[in-house]
């Protein structure tokens, strides 16, 4: 566990470096527009020398290229790109607050491991797949100083990994700042939110009219700003395609006219939330409204032009906007809808609606924050979902770089497997005709709790589960054993009282085609083209299925690169 203990502490380091330096260099002398300009320019400049000594026109998407890392080790990412990476997503949380210092933290944390892990890990799925969780949930924690929200992230997000290790560095780096904090000449560096009381997220009837427009307007919001984002993306990406240079200078401008047209947008993200929280911001009426479209602004320019990992603090900040936005009886912001927003627009944006919940209850202070913010990710998400067929925005990048994502694995990887590949043979099957009391001693010795019930043909006629058995068997009498109820209901019987239609499909099909089914069903039957069951598809199988893929994948491209070193190094 030493890895993980180190990295969280490097990020608590990161974390803590990024206030003192504000704090202790006058935060109110680099909020200024002007800054945001040099930093992006001297970026671009960095990047367009870098590319003309090593050629690659790679575009980052921030927490999408997590996932790229962990799909395709084919095509790495070098520790000094992911170093650069966290340079500038700290500079643009220094200059102006536009980003949150867990993008700098993780990112670095990202380059660190890379750096010292030996070369062959990177061909271990699960070894990817825990480090880039365990770098992202010690920034978060480290960031927001909450370890439990740190600790759900990296498994809500889909990377996976080990949770234990994802666990101990996000514990390590809330850990890490707290001591900082205590030993430092700065013990006031802390996020200064205070504790909320118990009351502050309890429901009351003014907030029954309120609390539906904020799940509304945070899931309008987190749409219009996926929409906004994609668009943006598309265009400069289609402006600068010989270099990402060009793109960074351009976000640069982008940030630079909307910083200057209302500087009230411009600092640190925690301390801009503060004062939301505690005074309604600067007083104005309008105040919410303001921030709320400067941080909407300001995010697309910068996920449009470069990408960063820390957009959970102005995703965060941007919710709460729109929250306080929404006045309670007494005209003031009120916390349970300033953080029922913020929890919101988060959950939504990134598909991780219990993440956004308990960061807003450990946040808070407060243990009731969590069921109003809990309701209104959700809300939220499904709002998103349903009503505006958007994904999540880790979903949508991974798209339109080519690798869709389902459930944490590549669609591309699951295009190339067969149902073929992942069925089950060693099932058991009943006769349509036969009573519920020999289904019932079938189900008792069968190694799943599905058995697919079939005509004399051998043909599907649907399936039936464990609990529709035991069910019939309790209503039949179970110590009546010759019970003529037993011997009147048969199986075709109970299949059609469950009036659930059991999918099938045939084994000669791609299983994205079946990936979708398993939201709702448990178990997909396999039938050939005379509908003959061939075999059971499980959530589980395909997942193994996946691993020997990926395996085999991993394998073809460490000997292709081995063979590829050994021709560079003979080379004359």
């Amino acid at each position: 566990m030493g890895i993980p203990v180190l990295l969280g502490l490097f990020a608590a380091m990161v974390v803590f470096a990024s206030r003192v330096l504000r704090e202790a260099w006058g935060s109110y002398l680099w909020d200024a527009p002007k800054f945001l300009l040099l930093v992006t320019g001297s970026a671009a400049l960095f990047s367009w020398l870098w590319n003309r000594s090593r050629p690659g026109n790679r575009p980052y998407d921030g927490l999408a290229d997590l996932f790229v890392h962990v799909h395709d080790p084919a095509n790495p990412e070098s520790s000094r790109r992911w170093a650069g990476r966290g340079l500038y997503s700290l500079a643009l949380s220094f200059f102006g607050g536009v980003t949150g210092p867990e993008g700098g933290a993780a990112e670095f944390s990202k380059a660190l491991l890379l750096r010292n892990l030996p070369r062959a890990s990177r061909w271990i799925e699960s070894r990817r797949r825990t480090d880039s969780a365990m770098a992202l949930a010690a920034a978060v924690a480290a960031a927001f100083e909450a370890p439990l929200a740190g600790i759900i992230l990296g498994i809500e997000i889909g990377l996976g990994g080990k949770a234990l290790r994802s666990g101990v560095a996000a514990l390590s780096a809330f850990v890490g700042v707290r001591l900082l904090q205590r030993l430092s000449p700065w013990p006031w560096m802390g996020l200064g939110l205070g504790s909320l009381d118990a009351e502050a997220g309890a429901w009351n009837m003014n907030l029954l009219w309120t609390f539906p427009a904020v799940v509304v307007g945070a899931a309008a919001t987190a749409a219009f700003l996926q929409w906004m984002s994609l668009q943006g993306k598309r265009a400069v990406r289609g402006l600068t395609r010989r270099s990402l240079a060009w793109g960074v200078l351009l976000s640069g401008i982008l940030l630079f006219t909307v910083a200057w047209g209302w500087e009230g947008g411009l600092g640190a993200r925690h301390e801009l939330f503060g004062e939301l929280l505690n005074s309604g911001g600067d007083g104005a009426a309008h105040y919410p409204i303001r921030l709320a479209v400067s941080q909407l602004l300001m995010l697309v320019a910068v996920l449009a032009g470069a990408g960063t990992l820390g957009v959970f603090w102005p995703l965060f900040l941007l919710g709460a906007s729109v929250g306080a936005s929404l006045p309670g009886a007494d005209g003031v912001a009120v916390p349970v809808l300033v953080f029922s927003g913020a929890a919101a627009i988060l959950g939504a944006t990134l598909n991780v609606p219990w993440f956004a919940a308990v960061l807003a209850m450990e946040l808070s202070g407060s243990p009731a924050m969590v069921v109003p913010c809990a309701l209104a990710a959700l809300g939220a998400q499904w709002m998103m979902k349903k009503g505006f067929r958007m994904s999540g925005m880790v979903s949508r990048d991974l798209e339109e770089r080519g690798l869709p994502i389902w459930d944490g694995r590549s669609q591309e990887m699951l295009e190339r497997l067969r149902v073929s590949d992942a069925l089950v043979t060693d099932f058991d099957t009943v006769e349509e005709h036969e009573p519920v009391s020999a289904l019932h001693n079938r189900i008792l010795k069968s190694r799943y709790p599905f058995i697919p019930v079939v005509d004399r043909q051998s043909r599907f006629v649907g399936l039936l589960t464990l609990d529709l058995i035991e069910e019939a068997w309790g209503a039949t009498g179970t110590t009546a054993t010759g019970s003529p109820l037993q011997e009147l209901l048969v199986a075709r019987d109970l299949v059609f009282r469950g009036r659930v239609k059991a999918p099938t499909i045939e084994a000669q099909e791609p299983l994205t085609r079946v990936t979708r089914w398993f939201d709702d069903h448990p178990c997909v039957t396999v039938v050939d083209s005379s509908r003959r069951v061939i075999g059971l598809l499980f959530v589980h199988t395909v997942r193994l299925a996946y691993d020997r893929e990926m395996g085999r994948a991993a394998r073809l491209a460490a000997r292709f690169s081995e063979a590829t070193a050994g021709e560079a190094e003979t080379r004359p």
